[in-house]
């Protein structure tokens, strides 16, 4: 039993690798309705909007005044297991073998920018860089894999830039990230009781939750280099942050199960290193209509190779390999400026997921992903302009074998793709 359930510290790894259903992962790109609109090409040289501030905080310097940006991006993803499963002991698992696990979801943003000097320029960025919300069906056969998760993350980032010359300005700050997971799932009863007992048993399903939460730390830094009037170069770094989240497991398991002390409520921790990122972006005027931008970033997810779980007196509770690859992120668009009030827009991506063949799991059935993206900005007042993007993501079939803590193995194909809205408003003072 012991060696089949050590289960407080499967749910804190499983938290830690919790997946996102919209980029690369478990990372959020959706930080402006703007940037969504261009596949995020520019995001880190168009220095156009008060969202340079979370992508190049070297950018205030290029807006005027008091500017307020408010918006949010709503999720639709799709993500359909089609497959089958089988106990410890090869028997097929009763249930669902069709489920989507996707939940719509909405993630705000927000940004503040004032220019201090005409050199010196101060912003705060609020967004959440990471996230995810997702359910299967309660009899779907992975339920011993994966039930219900929702990780959520709040990022505070003041930031200060200034004008070293006219053609450079430099940008630096710093990230307060709270991050809330509550992780849901099902335990195979019949499966501990059987091994403990040396005989078959049937029990019903127990069930386990576990919510925890953290507060960490980071920073960022960019450069904004204008070679000539049209055109910004962006180079951008983005620190890692180390969540150490801590929280309660609780259990709700049937007879004689409850009365076994690996099923009581505990406390436990497990740290999470989420990955820095580097970026370089060019933006580049073309006559008075057009602008064109390309944007490659690097995220560093070779870093994560093992999660471990403790119990608050320090025991090594469990080690999961997680065996992530570097990722890329790379992305093309154009505006057009069609008068002095709308400015259409569009760009594609393509995402490389850092999740391999052989570590895939139904929290984050992961694969490469790309975006086709279209969006517009309409100036309905002096200094109010409002932004709209809509975003298809087309993600490749992934495959998955995951074994479950009690030995359970699911094995199947997921089908997935991803719709975004962002809608958001823009203030000049």
């Amino acid at each position: 039993m012991l060696r089949l359930c050590p289960l407080a510290s499967v749910a804190l790894v499983v938290l830690a690798a919790t997946g996102d259903a919209c980029a690369a992962a478990f990372q959020l790109k959706e930080d402006s309705a703007v940037g969504l609109g261009s596949a995020f090409a520019g995001a880190g040289s168009a220095a156009n909007t008060p969202a340079t501030v979370f992508n190049n905080p070297a950018g205030m310097t290029q807006l005027p005044g008091l500017q307020v940006a408010l918006g949010g991006s709503l999720i639709v993803p799709f993500g359909v297991f089609r497959g089958s499963a089988v106990n410890a002991f090869g028997r097929p698992i009763a249930g669902v073998n069709s489920s989507d696990a996707g939940n719509v979801a909405l993630v705000p943003h927000g940004y503040v920018t004032y220019k201090v000097t005409p050199e010196l320029a101060v912003g705060l960025a609020i967004t959440s860089p990471f996230g995810l919300a997702t359910s299967y069906s309660p009899n779907f056969v992975g339920r011993y894999q994966a039930d219900k998760t929702d990780l959520r993350t709040i990022n505070i980032n003041p930031s200060v830039a200034y004008q070293v010359l006219p053609w450079l300005s430099v940008g630096a700050g710093v990230s307060a990230q709270y991050g809330r997971a509550v992780f849901e799932s099902f335990v195979n009863s019949s499966t501990v009781a059987t091994s403990a007992l040396g005989r078959p048993v049937a029990l019903p399903d127990g069930d386990f939750r576990l919510g925890a939460n953290s507060w960490a730390f980071g920073y960022n830094f960019g450069v904004l280099i204008q070679p000539g009037p049209h055109t910004n170069i962006g180079l951008t770094y983005r620190s890692r942050v180390q969540q150490n989240f801590e929280g309660t497991a609780s259990y709700n398991v049937p007879a004689p199960l409850s009365l076994n002390p690996i099923f009581r409520t505990s406390g436990g921790r497990a740290k999470l290193v989420l990955p820095d990122t580097v970026g370089v972006s060019i933006t580049q005027g073309i006559g008075p209509a057009w602008t064109v931008y390309a944007d490659v970033d690097w995220t560093n997810w070779s870093q994560f190779k093992t999660l471990r779980a403790f119990r608050p007196d320090g025991m090594l509770l469990n080690s999961q390999i997680q065996n992530y690859d570097n990722s890329y992120f790379v992305s093309l668009g154009a505006a057009y400026q069609v008068n002095d009030s709308l400015t259409l827009r569009g760009g594609t991506a393509y995402d490389k997921s850092p999740v391999s063949n052989a570590y895939r799991t139904a929290r984050v059935p992961d694969q490469d992903r790309t975006w086709l993206a279209i969006g517009a900005s309409y100036k309905v007042l002096a200094g109010t302009t409002v932004d709209a993007g809509y975003a298809h993501i087309f993600v490749l079939d992934s495959r998955i074998r995951e074994t479950s803590p009690t030995r359970d193995v699911l094995t199947g194909r997921y089908s997935n793709k991803v719709d975004i809205f962002s809608f958001g408003t823009r203030t000049q003072f």
